[in-house]
């Protein structure tokens, strides 16, 4: 009963962060990712929190979409943008190539489930982010303002760097103690975090460090971040390394450190002499 109190009240208050503003219902969103987890029948329907709160999420962009048509910042207007067309070649791309996969398995029913997870939703989620960031007139090249681009980012990132502190916070803590290890894992002292396994820490932690790392060093022509949220910015790209050795996700970990190391080649503005 407390459970699903709880689930009433999240989706209640979210529903209402999204009629207030659909940017803030984004950002949180994004922080609220690792709510996958929560994972309960409705009705026949197996779905989980994150699943829902999307379900709102979409529901409100429509209606914002729908009523957005006849202004100057038209969704007429996104969709004829020559670079929203590359983007929606791309999407259809995708999406042909996963319903192509439906072929290859016997299991329809287990395979549209994992379409719509792994594909469907994120990319309308992608859309979502897309009509945000033309609202906020940031990333698509009309009247672009760097002020507002970094504000963008930042915002995209500190939403990101919440559930990635978090989720790294606690995977270190298990790796110094041992507690809540799962059995199966805890003669290694492979630290799982909120997550029943430890690969799992990386598949999160690895390309949010790497994201919020490259927006760390960007300085084109002015920082992302300002210099307080800089410091906890660095503060969690250090937790997610560690996050990592603590759960020897050892793949996301070389991935990282590759990806952090072109990263900074690319955007630290140096010689090349002193980059190498």
């Amino acid at each position: 009963m407390i459970t699903l109190f709880g689930i009433v009240a999240a989706l209640v208050l979210f529903t209402l962060i999204c009629r207030r503003s659909l940017f803030a219902g984004t950002m949180v969103f994004l922080g609220a990712l690792p709510t996958y987890l929560v994972r309960f029948d409705l009705g026949p329907v197996p779905t989980t929190l994150l699943e829902l709160l999307f379900a709102i999420l979409l529901v409100t962009w429509l209606i914002r979409f729908y009523d957005d048509r006849h202004k100057t910042v038209s969704a007429k207007n996104l969709l004829l943008h020559r670079k929203v067309w590359w983007v929606g070649i791309g999407t259809l791309l995708l999406i042909i190539g996963g319903f192509l996969g439906l072929l290859q398995t016997a299991d329809t029913l287990s395979t549209l489930g994992i379409l719509k997870s792994y594909l469907v939703e994120p990319i309308l989620f992608g859309w979502i982010l897309l009509h945000v960031a033309w609202y906020q007139n940031v990333t698509i090249g009309i009247k672009v303002s760097r002020n507002i681009f970094c504000s963008f980012v930042a915002s995209f990132a500190l939403a990101l760097a919440i559930p990635t502190a978090v989720i790294s916070a606690w995977a270190i803590v298990q790796w110094g103690t041992g507690i809540t290890i799962p059995v199966e894992w805890f003669a290694f002292r492979r630290a799982t975090s909120i997550f029943p396994y430890p690969n799992a820490v990386g598949h999160f932690v690895a390309p949010v460090t790497v994201f919020l790392f490259a927006a760390l060093l960007y300085r084109k022509p002015n920082p992302i971040f300002k210099r307080s949220s800089e410091k906890w910015i660095a503060l969690v790209v250090v937790l997610g390394l560690v996050a990592m050795f603590a759960s020897q996700t050892e793949a996301a970990l070389v991935g990282t450190v590759v990806a952090m190391t072109a990263a900074a080649f690319l955007l630290i503005d140096r010689p090349i002499k002193q980059r190498l």
